[in-house]
């Protein structure tokens, strides 16, 4: 009995997170009235290309310090819901044994579900070598169907992934990345996603790249102190976190090169029963192609 119970709040958290519980529009004429966001604060970057890149680096080694102190793998919770949102295109990308490379892994909280749910190989990639060396030493790490590596997504330098793709590549997926990212880097990182599926892509799976992330007004948003533009926010630890809005991924994937097959919101409400609180959550799910939808 216990084990149907778990199968089953199993089933029901991959749905929820893929789910329109609330109008965003709604909520965020709500939010406004009973959540104050702080005043924006001066964030530059330097129009000169390395000075700019020298700032960003910064923001890249407060993640290495932030995976050192949660280096348990713990911190986030495994991403079961990604086989449910993306589970036709995973399936397919396992029918024909092809390699999925994840930009931004982190801990491998979208690796195990994906990697235990589908016949695909995996190779994790991330810009912290710090998250890296922890998902190599993971005791769940499967070396025989995954590996991880070192890649900066955000540079504008050729990914280092050839020797590590064995095969065609099903997809690349982009799930919580972007939003760590400065939006000065959105569109390089886009495209160096792009380029990798032009090279590697296998010819009979489109060239996807999955994505997901946080959207405008998710709860998240106003807890910040420290907002740099009204979708840029700064963590205490010195990280970023932007909220995309459906317009502004829309044309950066098209200036980027890409072609949108699928794009929406994902509104989930979540209550926490201890406390007696209630959070609306706000996503953004999208299918990215590098050939026009037929």
């Amino acid at each position: 009995k216990s084990q149907s119970v778990l199968v089953e709040c199993t089933v029901v958290r991959m749905v929820e997170y893929h789910s329109n519980d609330f109008d965003l529009y709604e909520w965020a004429e709500e939010a406004k009235t009973i959540h104050v966001l702080p005043d924006i604060s001066e964030y530059k970057i330097d129009t000169n290309e390395a000075t700019s890149n020298q700032k960003l680096e910064v923001y890249h080694e407060k993640w290495d310090d932030f995976y050192s102190n949660h280096n348990s793998g713990k911190f986030f919770k495994p991403r079961r819901y990604l086989v449910v949102e993306f589970g036709s295109y995973l399936t397919r990308c396992g029918e024909v044994k092809a390699t999925i490379v994840e930009a931004g892994c982190g801990h491998g909280c979208s690796m195990y579900p994906i990697i235990e749910k589908f016949s695909v190989s995996y190779i994790a990639t991330d810009y912290s070598a710090e998250v890296i060396h922890i998902l190599e030493r993971d005791g769940m790490f499967d070396k025989s169907r995954s590996s991880a590596t070192l890649w900066d997504v955000t540079l504008a330098a050729p990914e280092p992934l050839g020797s590590l793709i064995k095969g065609p590549v099903g997809a690349v997926m982009s799930i919580f990345t972007l939003s760590a990212v400065h939006p000065s880097k959105h569109i390089a990182s886009l495209q160096n996603m792009r380029s990798l599926l032009l090279n590697h892509a296998d010819p009979s799976l489109n060239g996807l790249i999955l994505f997901r992330d946080y959207g405008i007004h998710d709860m998240t948003m106003y807890r910040h102190k420290l907002r740099y533009s009204d979708t840029l926010f700064g963590r205490t630890d010195g990280t970023l976190s932007y909220y995309f809005d459906l317009d502004y991924l829309r044309s950066i994937a098209e200036a980027a090169g890409l072609y949108v097959l699928e794009l929406e919101y994902a509104t989930v409400r979540t209550a926490n029963r201890k406390k007696g609180t209630e959070m609306r959550r706000v996503f953004v799910h999208a299918v990215l192609s590098i050939h026009p939808p037929s």
